[in-house]
Parts: structure tokens; sequence; C-alpha cells
């Protein structure tokens, strides 16, 4: 799809390494798709940044299905899964990419999607081929689908990555100092630790005072 849209190729060799989608523009634009684990990314997108302007694209489970079939190949069940992820989430994942996040070369782009996920039920509970389970189970995962996408959120410069936080959180851009509480009050809720050491290593925001074991920031 992206290839399409920016008339780009596919799997294309560059700087030693594979580029998902490489584009005839000025700019050399390389895009590259990852589901999960941007951290990953770091050596390729660095082999790059020299000769080419970086889009990463990130698609961003916030609704999931459960289909559940016996080894006959029978739908069983089809749920949805309790589990819900929002644009606050993408912060854990900006923790292992936060060097990149103000460079000009780099932008990346989240894509909230649908998805549904096939399993097998299995009539004993079994490990999975790369050992990865602590304790077995009776099914394994058999592919994923995408259902749905939504409209995608660009970011590209340290702004961008504020403008995602709840509302009240921008109240702060005025200058006034807040604290790990005042982000979790704001909305950020159990993210704010994590959102607080992002905008920290990228040097979003920087340390205004201490009172008494609690540091205070204010945004740069």
């Amino acid at each position: 799809m992206y290839a399409k849209k920016y008339d780009g190729k596919m799997e294309v060799q560059e700087n030693d390494v594979i580029c998902d989608v490489l584009c005839d523009d000025s700019e050399k634009t390389v895009i590259e798709i990852q589901t999960k684990g941007l951290y990953k990314l770091m050596p390729k997108l660095l082999k790059l940044k020299d000769n080419h302007t970086i889009r990463v694209v990130h698609p961003l489970v916030t609704e999931f299905r459960i289909e559940l079939y016996d080894e006959d190949g029978k739908l069983i069940s089809r749920r949805r899964s309790p589990k819900r992820l929002s644009m606050l989430d993408v912060y854990e994942e900006l923790m292992g990419i936060y060097p990149l996040l103000g460079e000009p070369w780099f932008t990346l782009e989240v894509i909230p999607v649908s998805c549904t996920e096939t399993r097998i039920r299995t009539k004993e509970p079994v490990q999975l081929a790369n050992k990865s389970r602590r304790f077995k189970r009776n099914w394994y995962k058999t592919g994923r689908k995408l259902d749905s996408m939504q409209e995608s959120v660009v970011m590209h410069g340290l702004s961008s990555y504020i403008d995602i936080l709840p509302e009240k959180v921008q109240l702060f851009r005025d200058g006034t100092p807040f604290c790990a509480k005042d982000l979790y009050e704001a909305g950020c809720g159990k993210h704010n630790y994590r959102i607080l050491w992002v905008l920290k290593k990228a040097e979003a925001v920087e340390f205004a005072f201490k009172k008494g074991k609690t540091s205070y920031y204010k945004f740069v």
C-alpha cells in the first residue's frame, strides 16, 4: 500500500540493508513498516540517515479480536480482547528510539488498526516452537489479519510528540512546572513515568526544581 502511495519499490538493498520501501523522490525517502519493537530498527536507520529521509510506519492495534478454531478448522469462538491500546501506548515504543525524535530526517507515522488473531485449540497443552512459553497452553497462534485502519497520526519534530498527549497536559506548555503526578492526573494515567522519561531523554523538558523528594520539570 505504501509503495503504491509513494511510488516506491519494495525490498530494495541500500547501504548494506534491505529497505521495506525506497521511494523515487528528491529525498530518497525510505519507509519502514514495524508493528512493534521500534528499537530494532535503530541500526538500519542510522546507516540510512545520511543519504535518506526516513518514515517509520507503526500500526498500533487499538482493537483486537480472537478467533479460536479446532484442529479440523471449525470455528469454536470469536471474541473481542479486553486489551485496549491508545496513542499514549506509543511512548513505550518511543523509549527505544528517543534519540531520533528531534532529528529532521525522521518521521513517525502511527496508524490505529483493528486486527483479528486466529488460534488453534489443541487436545493437550503444547509448547511453541521457539520455547517461549513459561507454561504450556492448549492453543497456538496461526496468524493475524488486518480488519480496518483509522486515520494515521504523523509526528515530525519534538513538539509533535507532545501534541498527542492529553489536552490538560498541553496547559503546561506555557512554562508551568509539572511532576509525574501532575501528568497522571492530567490524563496520562499509568503512562506518566514512561512519558516523562522519554521527554527527559529527548530533551523536550528540562529540570525546574525539586520540592521534597519530587522533581518538577517544564517544557523546553
